[in-house]
């Protein structure tokens, strides 16, 4: 979220598939630098567990929020 004023992330939804993979579902509340409207994004993230340590390995994004 480059170039905005404040980007904050919300975890909606974590599930852990097995020991060394997971997905997750966020929303982003976006204030833009300019004199733009606040917006959100969603984003689902895939991990994988390698070497002991947690990497996005896929991630993709859309306009608005996850639905409840």
């Amino acid at each position: 979220m480059e170039g905005s004023k404040s980007t904050v992330i919300h975890l909606n939804r974590l599930v852990q598939l097995n020991d060394e993979s997971a997905y997750t579902w966020v929303t982003w509340d976006v204030t833009p630098a300019g004199n733009e409207a606040p917006f959100k994004m969603k984003s689902l993230f895939v991990w994988k567990k390698e070497h002991g340590h947690w990497f996005i390995v896929a991630d993709m994004f859309a306009n608005g929020a996850i639905a409840q």
